[in-house]
């Protein structure tokens, strides 16, 4: 391989590398957010709730919906979790009962 050949090799590579810092450092948050959506769906009710807090501090809104079906049971839980989430004030407990 001659020297131009090289040069040219060590320089995509480089720049390869630097794109794919850059890509993981730009989608850290999307991930996060994946992973304490994830919880969301765990029996662990401490994880549930450092989850809720997290999403709640991001306003997550992609979190809405799982959040909804997780916790449609606990309507008060529910409330303040949706309540933190989208910053919105829910003065009385959500009424989610499909009877």
């Amino acid at each position: 391989m001659s020297r131009k050949g090289k040069g040219i090799a060590l320089t995509t590579a480089a720049l390869g590398l630097v794109v794919l810092v850059a890509v993981g450092f730009a989608s850290k948050n999307f991930f996060l957010e994946e992973w304490e959506i994830l919880q969301l769906s765990w029996r662990d009710a401490e994880a549930k709730r450092t989850a809720i807090d997290w999403l709640g501090s991001k306003q997550s809104e992609r979190a809405i919906l799982k959040v909804i079906f997780t916790l449609r049971r606990n309507e008060v839980y529910l409330a303040q979790a949706l309540e933190q989430i989208t910053g919105a004030n829910t003065a009385k407990p959500l009424n989610l009962s499909t009877e």
